[in-house]
């Protein structure tokens, strides 16, 4: 059965008092979707929120439920001498293997979500970054999903299933976003109509 599937992010960042903010929910495969309203099929970069959520899912669901549940916690730990920092690939590896119901053999499958969970880290980070015009500190996201009235209910007003959110913990963000990547995603908020 088809679902729909969109790609939200929320962002933390800290005031001019050093208190961390936490962001609204912001969808961005919806604004993506807006500026181009009524296309059956839209070209790729207006859908690569969209994209990335499939490839995404696709590496969550190759975990065992043990896996998926650390997956949707938070990857942050204490840094040395305060603060926070990312936790680190190995010891994700580990926490994952360790849990794991195929130890060894389902390595891969973690190797090939942790890779994908960072990418949509860096995504997360350019893209509210741009978004709120904040230095931030931490992005999460969440996978929703909207299925559809089946054929026989297709007419009617009241909706078949129920909605289905999973939202994936904080990820601390400890690297320097390039300026022109920044740049790039400063004009697509613009472009998409998401300016602030």
């Amino acid at each position: 059965m088809k679902t729909n599937i969109t790609f939200s992010v929320q962002a933390q960042w800290r005031d001019a008092d050093g208190t961390l903010v936490k962001s609204d929910w912001i969808n961005v495969t919806k604004l993506e979707q807006q500026a181009v309203p009524g296309h059956a099929e839209p070209s790729r970069i207006q859908k690569s929120s969209w994209n990335a959520m499939l490839a995404y899912n696709a590496r969550y669901l190759a975990l065992d439920a043990q896996q998926r549940e650390i997956v949707r916690d938070t990857f942050i730990q204490r840094a040395d001498g305060g603060g926070y920092r990312a936790q680190s690939a190995e010891s994700l590896i580990a926490d994952l293997d360790a849990v794991s119901t195929t130890p060894g053999s389902g390595q891969g499958d973690v190797v090939r979500f942790l890779r994908y969970d960072y990418m949509l880290k860096e995504y997360a980070t350019a893209f509210s970054t741009a978004y709120f015009e904040q230095d931030v500190e931490r992005v999460r996201w969440r996978i929703d999903r909207t299925r559809p009235n089946d054929f026989d209910n297709r007419f009617s007003e009241e909706q078949q299933f129920d909605d289905t959110a999973v939202t994936f913990g904080w990820r601390h963000v400890d690297d320097v976003i390039d300026p022109e990547t920044l740049a790039v995603y400063r004009d697509v908020v613009t472009r998409y109509g998401g300016a602030r």
